[in-house]
């Protein structure tokens, strides 16, 4: 409630709930945000991050004024995530469409003028270019399903050693100025989860790895047993990630500010669909920066995957963890229902590297 100069003459505790602002620190000052026009709405950001929508109304035959303020910030966060995703998107997009439109029409207008070996470049530009279009867009069906807590995972007893060893033959040759190195022990125990879940999650860490060092260095695949949980680890010697980004970066749409995205676009979905997928086996992923010998952080970050080994107390989640969506052979079908979740094994995508070679000579 507002008097006829527009101070503040009550201030209930929703109104200190949204804005911080106490009614001892309201009560006979203007309030801390501007006014709209009698009968009009204004949206206003708070300094402590809130937006607000404001409209001020005039009671009848009194000159007090009520002001009713709403938060609207999940819905302007929402809008905002919505006008990043068609911008990066479209951006992400526009490259291949070009290219594959550029050679599809010099192949159209000029394929009598063209040696064969012309021919077959620019058929072969135009393949790669689908197949980047083709990645873009399971991404974005992972990521929509990973936004309506729709990803389906089928999870049970599982090679890990064998899955981070193909992994690591599979993107070797598309390492560039990248050193590809394994460190897997032999005795590495059996994980529970989804083999092709994981398979995706090595691989969208492994591109992210080469993405943000792109002067090269080493790029290390390594695992370990770490009390009740496995442990794998994808380490590079690249840019790093500041602190204070090291949780944000798991959000959908964020992109680090620097990186190599000549050879790896992207549209701020992979590790968002990363953790995701961690957590639908019932693990948990983290970034972190890589230490030097003397404790000391030097370039370069640590992405740790922490997944249950197999065996019988496998169901049994960790302190923290998401809650684990299993499925037992003898009674789980490809659309069976488990603890509310749909376990369809064919909905994730085949595991294959997200990049491209890099140019030869």
């Amino acid at each position: 409630m507002l008097d006829s100069d527009g101070l503040v003459q009550q201030w209930n505790p929703a109104a200190q709930r949204l804005t911080g602002v106490s009614p001892e620190d309201a009560t006979g000052k203007p309030p801390p945000f501007p006014l709209p026009e009698p009968g009009a709405k204004l949206t206003y950001r708070l300094p402590n991050g809130r937006w607000m929508d404001l409209l001020c109304t005039g009671l009848a035959g009194r000159e007090e004024q009520v002001l009713d303020f709403r938060d609207i910030t999940a819905a302007k966060e929402l809008e905002e995530a919505k006008d990043l995703f068609l911008a990066t998107t479209s951006h992400e997009l526009r490259t291949p469409i070009t290219v594959v439109q550029g050679f599809a029409s010099t192949l159209a207008t000029r394929w009598d003028k063209l040696p064969d070996a012309d021919r077959r470049s620019a058929v072969q530009t135009i393949a790669d270019r689908a197949g980047s279009l083709a990645r873009l867009v399971e991404q974005l069906l992972l990521g929509s399903r990973a936004g309506a807590d729709q990803l389906s995972v089928t999870n049970g007893q599982f090679d890990l050693a064998g899955v981070l060893r193909g992994a690591t033959v599979a993107f070797r040759p598309l390492a560039g100025r990248h050193t590809l190195l394994t460190d897997v022990p032999d005795g590495l125990p059996a994980a529970h989860g989804d083999p092709m879940a994981t398979d995706i999650i090595v691989g969208q860490l492994l591109e992210n790895a080469f993405k943000y060092s792109p002067d090269g260095g080493t790029v290390t695949v390594g695992a370990r047993q770490a009390g009740t949980w496995i442990e794998v680890t994808v380490t590079d010697e690249g840019i790093g990630i500041p602190a204070a980004d090291r949780e944000r970066v798991f959000d959908r749409f964020v992109q680090g500010e620097a990186g190599d995205r000549r050879r790896f676009g992207g549209i701020g979905l992979g590790l968002y669909i990363v953790r995701q997928l961690a957590r639908a086996q019932g693990g948990e992923v983290a970034a972190e920066g890589r230490p030097s010998p003397d404790g000391q952080e030097q370039g370069g970050t640590i992405m740790r995957l922490r997944l249950r080994p197999a065996g019988p107390d496998q169901a049994a989640a960790a302190p923290g963890a998401a809650p684990m969506v299993t499925a037992s052979p003898a009674t789980a079908s490809p659309a069976s229902t488990v603890a509310g979740d749909t376990l369809v094994s064919q909905q994730l995508p085949r595991p294959r590297p997200a990049v491209e070679p890099p140019p030869a000579g």
